[in-house]
Parts: structure tokens; C-alpha cells; sequence
């Protein structure tokens, strides 16, 4: 049977809507990735304090990456008996 960390899901669904500049509003990510719109604020505050720089553009209703640098999500997978 395999575990695997389901507290990295979100982060690796945002990162993934993110990229493809596709995460709509606030509100509308929160509800894609299944957190509250705070949860989604602390998670972007996190991810932001580790240098990688996200902003809201409205003419792409997303999202988006501004500094080059980018959110990859490992989900750790395990074999457990």
C-alpha cells in the first residue's frame, strides 16, 4: 500500500495552476484546490517568503509567477506493509 502526504495536493495543484497562468480569482483557486480563501492567502505568503514572487494580474485573471523563479511540489510516496 502507498501513504502519500496529502498536505502537498493543494500546493502542487496551485503550482500547476500557476504555471499554466489559469487560477481565476481568489476566491475561484481557493475553491479549485479546496481551502479557504485564507488558507490559499497563508499558502501564498509562504511560498512568497521563500522568494518566489506571485501576483494577481487582472488581464489574465490568474495568478502568476514574476521573477522566474517557480513552485515545484515532490509529493514524498512511500511503500508501507
Amino acid at each position: 500500500m502507498m501513504k502519500i502526504n496529502l498536505k502537498t495536493i493543494p500546493y502542487q495543484q496551485l503550482a500547476t495552476l500557476i504555471e499554466n497562468q489559469n487560477t481565476g480569482t481568489a476566491t475561484q483557486l481557493a475553491k479549485q484546490i479546496g481551502v479557504s480563501r485564507s488558507t490559499l492567502f497563508n499558502m501564498l505568503d509562504e511560498i512568497r517568503g521563500a522568494g518566489v514572487k506571485i501576483e494577481y494580474c487582472e488581464t489574465k485573471n490568474s495568478y502568476i509567477y514574476t521573477n522566474g523563479k517557480r513552485l515545484k511540489v515532490n509529493q514524498p510516496v512511500e511503500i508501507i506493509e
